[in-house]
């Protein structure tokens, strides 16, 4: 098992161009706090911004878009996709082979991750989606790596 925070590439905080719906973010996090909002202009708004920053506009928004928790998965997936085009950052990922990937904080973030407070450490579901998203991640740029190998 390996905690994410270990290993700050690939955590989404990690500055790193990440392209989504055309526009090109300097984070997966200032993306990902993007989604939160309907309005293109507002999308455009985290391109420029700290993550600091995007977390601080995207934590302002209750409810996100609607359906965002259920979209949150593909979401997901697609940033991390984008983030791991880079040769470097998805060396970094597949070095990690076959290891559980987790995502632990302490700030009650039970759906990207595992929050370990006492308040919720065994007292609230635990999605840990960065976690297995990042897996699910990393067995497919295996597969593509492996299938362009072979002549």
């Amino acid at each position: 098992m390996i905690d994410i925070n270990t290993i700050p590439e690939l955590k989404n905080d990690f500055y790193t161009h990440v392209t989504w719906n055309n526009l090109t973010y300097p984070s997966l996090e200032n993306a990902l706090q993007a989604s939160k909002f309907f309005s293109p202009e507002r999308h455009k708004a985290f391109t420029t911004i700290s993550v600091k920053q995007a977390i601080a506009i995207g934590s302002i928004r209750k409810p996100p878009v609607h359906d965002w928790y259920k979209q949150l998965p593909a979401i997901l997936y697609d940033l991390l996709m984008s983030k791991f085009q880079n040769e470097n950052l998805k060396k970094i990922l597949l070095s990690t082979n076959d290891e559980e990937l987790r995502y632990y904080n302490k700030y009650h973030d039970n759906i990207l991750g595992i929050c370990t407070c006492a308040r919720c450490k065994d007292n609230v579901p635990q999605y840990n989606l960065l976690g297995k998203e990042l897996m699910i991640v990393r067995s497919e740029l295996k597969e593509n790596t492996l299938t362009q190998d072979v002549p």
